[in-house]
């Protein structure tokens, strides 16, 4: 193996500082919470709790996540989601679902009625 290598990469440490993510009211990072990593806004799903905000916290960046989908759009219109749709993630109300406008996070690997929330598989995209 060369010297040169670090780590597999399916999973990443990231610090705790460089996390986007939805604040339950403890400022920390949950684990299985939907997270965008870095400036370059790396989708992926936090592994562990963080216990304190200069954490590493291992972050999942390929895969396929059961993860909450609001079947909403532009201007959080009612809009349903289907079956391989890009998907987005809404940084504002901290929600995936189809906003163009929004960062990309992954593909739809379920159905979404129009103004529901529903946990289906979501298969992470890089940028």
């Amino acid at each position: 193996m060369s010297q040169t290598w670090f780590q597999k990469g399916d999973v990443l440490d990231v610090p705790h500082a460089d996390l986007t993510f939805f604040d339950t009211g403890d400022a920390l990072v949950n684990s299985e919470q939907v997270v965008l990593i870095g400036a370059a806004n790396l989708p992926g799903v936090a592994e562990l709790d963080a216990k304190a905000s200069g954490d590493l916290i291992p972050c999942s960046i390929v895969g396929v996540h059961k993860l909450p989908v609001t079947g909403k759009g532009v201007a959080d219109a009612n809009t349903a989601i289907a079956f391989g749709q890009v998907v987005f993630y809404d940084t504002v109300t901290e929600v995936i679902n189809i906003d163009t406008g929004e960062t990309r996070y992954g593909i739809a690997l379920g159905a979404v009625a129009s103004g529901t929330i529903v946990e289906i598989p979501v298969l992470l995209l890089k940028p």
